[in-house]
């Protein structure tokens, strides 16, 4: 299934600055190492936003946990490593 309205997602950017790109978070530094390792940066989370959005928001997706905060679903799909997507345009 898609996530229903997912052209109206919210990626809270402090999530992604604070802790998926963070080398200091305690747990987010292990993801960011990842990100960091991809080309991603703190300073450029936009980038990760846009490409998050449009490589996974379109993508089938798994319904999770209701949470106080909203539906929760899991997407498992592979980040392109944004450099090498640039090149090829």
């Amino acid at each position: 299934m898609r996530i229903p309205n997912a052209d109206r997602a919210v990626i809270d950017p402090t999530k992604l600055h604070g802790y998926l790109l963070s080398r200091h978070h305690p747990v987010g530094r292990f993801k960011a190492a990842f990100f960091l390792g991809l080309g991603y940066s703190p300073g450029d989370w936009g980038q990760l936003e846009a490409d998050l959005r449009g490589q996974h928001l379109s993508r089938d997706a798994e319904r999770r946990e209701q949470t106080r905060y909203g539906q929760k679903y899991a997407i498992r799909a592979t980040l392109l490593d944004h450099r090498v997507v640039r090149r090829r345009w």
